[in-house]
């Protein structure tokens, strides 16, 4: 699934539901900062796998500033992983440079202008570092995921649930729903 979402919090991409004891749960945060509208860029290289970009030209409802993807916080393995601007990467807490395989069945990678995490289900992530992300998920995690990237059940007349299961109303309620709060924060 493929958005544009200017909210100016932290917001659930992808989390796992329901996971049975052979897949590895996932957990995906996009971390949004506060940009001046006049930093909208228009590169619109677009892909058509599931993707949660934040680079729109659109005015936010009364501000004069828009959120923008800044960092993703990557949860598997029990790992977490921090991709921040610039292509910082952080592991555990820990700074570290690209390339590097951390522990068995993970990998990550720094290749032109982007980072990208690769695990050994099939997991990918791809952050440009200032705007812009691409997750993909394997097959094995249909209907087993909720977030801003959709439910991943190949029906996209469903694909703005929010995270009480309700069907949104915008794509603004459906965004407000995957904000992370106290509560649903997973990832510290």
């Amino acid at each position: 699934m493929k958005h544009e979402f200017e909210g100016k919090s932290s917001y659930i991409l992808v989390r796992t539901t329901n996971m049975p004891q052979n897949l590895p749960e996932v957990y995906v945060e996009g971390i949004n900062k506060k940009v001046d509208d006049d930093d909208d860029d228009d590169d619109d290289s677009d892909n058509d796998s599931r993707m949660a970009r934040d680079d729109s030209d659109e005015d936010s409802d009364e501000d004069d500033y828009t959120g923008r993807l800044r960092r993703l916080k990557i949860r598997v393995y029990n790992h977490t992983i921090e991709f921040k601007e610039n292509r910082v990467v952080v592991l555990d807490g820990e700074r570290v440079r690209a390339p590097i395989s951390p522990f068995l069945g993970l990998k990550i990678l720094e290749r032109s202008s982007r980072i990208y995490l690769k695990t050994d289900f099939g997991l990918s992530v791809e952050f440009n570092g200032d705007s812009k992300a691409e997750i993909i998920l394997p097959t094995s995690y249909k209907k087993r995921v909720g977030g801003l990237c959709g439910n991943f059940d190949g029906r996209k007349r469903n694909d703005l649930m929010k995270s009480d299961g309700s069907q949104a109303k915008n794509v603004k309620d459906f965004g407000d729903s995957w904000r992370v709060t106290s509560d649903t924060r997973t990832i510290r």
